[in-house]
């Protein structure tokens, strides 16, 4: 379905009609899912990460220029939140600080690695 064909279902999105969004939500799944997919490779976080995508949507709909194509907007939504998403990850991993205890030998004299986590 292309953009012309996507326009009154947008346009009744504008009203806050949940039907609308649905069928959007449906026709465009697909493309969003996919994409976040070539960007992410844990099945959990893709699937996390489209339904904040369409969240996102829902709440800044009213920004769309009806004017240019939506696929496009709602790709550049995708595409940020797969960012802000890689962002909050890495701010995490910069925050968990692993500190190894060497002072049993490294690694522990039954075999096994001792570590804290602090953060």
């Amino acid at each position: 379905m292309n953009d012309k064909e996507l326009l009154p279902w947008l346009e009744k999105m504008l009203t806050g009609d949940e039907a609308a969004f649905r069928f959007v939500y449906q026709t465009t799944h697909t493309d969003v899912h996919r994409t976040i997919a070539f960007l992410i490779y844990n099945k959990q976080d893709i699937e996390d990460i489209t339904n904040e995508t369409y969240i996102r949507m829902w709440r800044s709909f009213h920004t769309y220029d009806r004017s240019r194509p939506f696929r496009f907007w709602l790709h550049g939504i995708t595409v940020r939140q797969v960012q802000d998403w890689k962002e909050e990850r890495e701010i995490f991993d910069e925050k968990t600080i692993v500190k190894w205890n060497r002072s049993s030998g490294y690694p522990n004299s039954n075999g096994s690695l001792s570590y804290t986590l602090f953060g």
